[in-house]
């Protein structure tokens, strides 16, 4: 009896294994199969999908060589240049902002004083304007402070403090400003 109740086992724990790796070879098959269709469908986008992937690669180097035109033009190029100018030029600014004096333009023809005279707040405000596109352009402390002390058409700014005498921005700045001396 005992050995027929071990057969019995035996063929029960047979039939189980073999149904189990039976299922696990069905699920084999089925996943073999949707690689394989999936495989297809891919081969079948494949040359689609290279051509838009060539397009764009296409299309960002021209973009990245018209930014690179652009930055030539506008005059940021990968040259070096200070990486502190912002903070300069704020300085700066800050600087004839404190000044209490008035800012503007030598007259011409004979008498004293500056014509087209205006506070050095006002002036200050109008400057960081000029200051942030300077900070894009220029190259060194020593030219964005040339070119933030004329105006645009090349003459110089000119700073009175009180009553005294008119004196050139840049003159006023290298005898003031600790970072303009050093320039």
């Amino acid at each position: 009896m005992f050995r027929w109740v071990c057969l019995g086992v035996g063929v029960v724990f047979l039939s189980v294994l073999t149904w189990m790796v039976n299922d696990v070879r069905l699920h084999v098959r089925q996943s073999g199969e949707t690689v394989h269709t999936t495989g297809e469908t891919i081969n079948e986008h494949l040359p689609e999908i290279v051509k838009k992937v060539d397009t764009t690669i296409d299309t960002l180097a021209e973009l990245a060589a018209d930014i690179h035109q652009l930055k030539e033009l506008a005059g940021v190029t990968s040259s070096a240049r200070d990486q502190n100018l912002v903070a300069y030029a704020n300085s700066v600014i800050s600087l004839i902002e404190r000044s209490g004096g008035t800012i503007g333009l030598k007259k011409k023809l004979g008498g004293k004083g500056l014509k087209n005279e205006s506070p050095a707040k006002e002036w200050a405000a109008g400057a960081r304007k000029e200051a942030l596109l300077l900070t894009i352009l220029a190259r060194s402390k020593k030219e964005l402070v040339t070119r933030l002390a004329k105006n645009k058409f090349g003459s110089s700014w000119y700073i009175r403090i009180g009553d005294g005498e008119p004196v050139e921005l840049l003159e006023w700045l290298k005898d003031n400003h600790p970072d303009t001396k050093a320039l």
